[in-house]
């Protein structure tokens, strides 16, 4: 049993790194630090728009780092006399 508790204490552990680690970059990168409501529900609509925000970044990040090798195919390049295909 000492095995699998400490096995699954690692497994939090990594777990609440990976969750900290994201608090660190909304920190950091968005200002979730920078909170300054009073009322605890001013603040978790704060918070909740800022992690809003965060995944609305990570989608278009996403989005655009496709956009290019997964749809430049579809997408003539217009010449002169014919249309040439980019694939």
């Amino acid at each position: 049993m000492l095995a699998e508790e400490k096995k699954q204490f690692l497994d939090d552990q990594r777990q609440r790194n990976a969750v900290e680690g994201e608090i660190g970059l909304g920190k950091r990168r968005y200002g979730l630090d920078l909170i300054r409501e009073k009322l605890a529900t001013t603040q978790g609509s704060a918070i909740a728009f800022n992690v809003l925000v965060m995944n609305l970044d990570k989608l278009l990040e996403l989005l655009f780092s496709l956009w290019p090798a997964g749809y430049s195919c579809f997408w003539p390049i217009e010449q002169p006399a014919t249309l040439i295909w980019r694939c």
